[in-house]
Formats: C-alpha cells, structure tokens, sequence
C-alpha cells in the first residue's frame, strides 16, 4: 500500500510537470504575455487571474487526479493576486457638501 506522503508527493511531481507542458501551450503563453505587458498592477492581476483559470483548467481536463489540487492551487494562487490593503484615496476636491431642506 501507498503512504499518503508518497501519494502527496507523486501528485505534486504530476502537477509540475503537466504544468511545465501547459505553460508552453499557445493560449496560456499569450495570456502569460498579456499580464507581463499590462500597464497597470491592476490590469496585471487581472491578466494573471485569468492565465491560472485557463491554465489550471487545461491542467485538471489533462489529468483528473490533479484536479483536486488545481482547485486548492488555483484558489491560493487567485488569493495572492486579492488586493488586501486598500488605502483610501483622499480626493484632490472633495464633492459639495449637500445643503439641509428648510
């Protein structure tokens, strides 16, 4: 019988390597170019939200043992790319006070 550890870790080495050969596919090259070009940080993490959605997805089709992990991975990797400290902007004019209703 199998270790869990060695399950895990086989799996792992799957995901690479399927992940090293999808990387080179056309589509996701082009969505990887896209988020390398963009010219803004929020234009990039849309760009790379959308290159691990299609590149995992192709990952998972390829391979249904993988698909648990892309899905566990594709959530870490769309959690990174989540903006968590927003500072408030504070407006050059700030708009009109609204004048009370007698």
């Amino acid at each position: 019988p199998e270790s869990v550890v060695q399950r895990q870790r086989d799996l792992t080495i799957q995901y690479r390597e399927a992940r090293v050969k999808f990387e080179q596919d056309q589509e996701v090259a082009a969505l990887r170019e896209k988020a390398d070009k963009a010219r803004s940080p929020e234009g990039r993490r849309a760009a790379m939200r959308e290159y691990y959605r299609v590149l995992l997805k192709k990952i998972a089709a390829s391979n249904k043992e993988l698909a648990e992990k892309c899905k566990i991975m594709e959530e870490a990797y769309l959690r990174r790319l989540a903006q968590t400290r927003i500072e408030p902007t504070i407006p050059l004019e700030p708009p009109p006070t609204p004048e009370p209703l007698n």
